[in-house]
Parts: structure tokens; sequence; C-alpha cells
């Protein structure tokens, strides 16, 4: 209903932070074991600063919509600066053009999902026809972009798992 409207909006950009924070991976935890602490509490400060900033100044004009838009913020500040200290020490860096065959399937299959939002009022059957229709996209989407290695090694320890 109408009340739930503006948790709905809120629960999206929550959401996206913590899709950030699952991208970016267990880089403060990494920090840790090899030794950064010290960046490790200067970034976490860093972002602290910012988000609390950023709450201040958005809050009064956007209401908790401000408070969520701060607090992904300071996720994606936090989470981006971890990465560019262990890049920066130790070269390392969990990305490669791979990921873009990802990225792209994954907007192709936002897309239609879009598309149906629209046509589909909410409730259990505009979950099911979007989980349906995810599940169906994206894997097509990747198939279309071309399996790397890695994928072929993938489907086929689950072939071999189901007894295909």
């Amino acid at each position: 209903g109408q009340a739930y409207k503006v948790g709905a909006n809120l629960l999206v950009i929550m959401a996206f932070g913590q899709l950030i924070n699952l991208a970016t991976g267990s880089v403060g935890a990494l920090q840790i074991v090899l030794g950064y602490r010290k960046q490790l509490v200067i970034i976490t400060l860093m972002s602290l600063v910012i988000t609390v900033f950023l709450n201040w100044w958005w809050i009064p004009v956007w209401g908790v919509t401000g408070a969520a838009v701060g607090n992904m913020i300071g996720i994606l500040i936090s989470n981006l600066a971890g990465l560019t200290v262990i890049r920066k020490m130790t070269g390392l860096w969990p990305y490669d053009r791979r990921y873009r065959k990802g990225l792209v399937a994954a907007l192709l299959t936002f897309l239609p999902l879009a598309s149906l939002a629209t046509f589909f009022s909410s409730g259990i059957w505009s979950l099911v026809i979007a989980g349906l229709a995810a599940c169906i996209v994206f894997p097509f989407a990747l198939w279309r972009l071309g399996f790397d290695q890695e994928d072929q090694q993938f489907l086929a320890a689950i072939r071999q798992r189901l007894g295909f």
C-alpha cells in the first residue's frame, strides 16, 4: 500500500549500498590480515565523518531518504578506499575484464524486469514472474556473451553433480 512506498525506496537504496559492500568483498578484514590496520582506521573515520556530514546535510532536506543515501555513500567510500589501499600497497586487484560480462548480463536482465514492473502491480505473482524472468534472461545473456573456461568448468561440475 501507500504507507510502504517510502520504505520500498529506502530498501532499494540500502540494498544498493549492500550490493557495493558485497561486490568489494571483505576489504576491511583483508586490510587487517595484511597488516594495514592504521589505513583501515583512517578510512573508517573518514567514512564516518562523510556519512555524518551527508546525513546532517540531507536529512533535513530529504528526510529518511537522505539518511539512506548518505549511508550508502559512506559504504561506497569506505570500500573503494579500502580497495585502493590494498592495490597501492600490494598490487592486488580483484577485478578483471571478465567482470564486464557479468555487468552486461545484469543490465540485460534489469531491462526486462523494469519493463515487467510497469505491467504488474505488487504481489506474489509479480515476484514469481520477475524471478522466472531473471532466471531465464541472465543465464541466456551470459551464454550469448560467451562462457569463459571457469564458467565451463562450473557448468561441467553442475552437470556431473546432477548426473547429466
